[in-house]
C-alpha cells in the first residue's frame, strides 16, 4: 500500500504541473491540430476541464504500469477521478466568478491544486480497497473511454453552450 500511497501523493504534483504544461502547449505547437485533440484550445470552461481530465489520464497510464498488479479497483479510481477533477474545475470557477464578478488566475490555479489532491485522496482510498468491483471497474474503463471521445469531439465540435464560449474580457463587455 505504500507504493499505492507514494504514487497519489507523487500525482498531486505531476497532475498539477501536467496542467499547466497541457494549459500551454498548444499555443507552444503553434497551434497543432494533433495537441489540440487533448489540450486546451481556447480559454472555455469545456477546455480547462479537458485538460484536467488528459492530465490525470497521462499520470494515470504511467501510474497503472507500476500499480496494475497491487491494485483491484484502479478503473474505478479513476473514472471517479476523471469525473471529480474536470467537474469541480468547472463549478469551483463558476461559483467565484459569480460571487467576484471577475475571473482571477490565482484561484483558478488554487482550486486546480485542491481539487487534485483531494481527488487523489479519494483515489487512494478506493485503489486500497480490498475488494474487487470488477463490474464498477470495467463500467469506469467504458465511462473513461467514452470522456475520452467527448472531450475529442467537442474540441471541435462545439455546442451551443456557454461552458464552451470563451469568457467575454472587460473590454469585450
Amino acid at each position: 500500500m505504500i507504493i499505492i500511497r507514494n504514487f497519489e501523493i507523487a500525482g498531486i504534483f505531476i497532475i498539477f504541473i501536467m496542467s499547466f504544461l497541457l494549459h500551454e502547449l498548444y499555443d507552444m505547437t503553434g497551434q497543432n491540430i494533433i495537441v489540440g485533440v487533448f489540450a486546451p484550445i481556447n480559454e472555455s470552461i469545456w477546455e480547462h476541464m479537458k485538460m484536467g481530465f488528459f492530465a490525470v489520464i497521462f499520470y494515470s497510464m504511467i501510474e497503472y504500469y507500476f500499480i496494475r498488479g497491487i491494485s483491484n479497483n484502479f478503473f474505478l479510481a479513476k473514472g471517479i477521478l476523471v469525473i471529480l477533477l474536470p467537474a469541480m474545475i468547472a463549478i469551483g470557477h463558476i461559483v467565484y466568478t459569480t460571487i467576484l464578478g471577475r475571473h482571477i488566475v490565482l484561484i483558478d490555479i488554487i482550486n486546480l491544486f485542491i481539487w487534485i489532491g483531494i481527488g487523489q485522496l479519494i483515489s487512494y482510498k478506493i485503489l486500497t480497497l480490498e475488494k474487487n468491483y470488477l463490474t464498477l471497474n470495467k463500467t469506469c474503463l467504458v465511462f473513461i473511454i467514452f470522456m475520452m471521445l467527448a472531450y475529442i469531439v467537442f474540441t471541435f465540435v462545439q455546442p451551443n453552450l456557454s461552458i464552451f464560449q470563451e469568457p467575454k474580457t472587460s473590454i469585450e463587455k
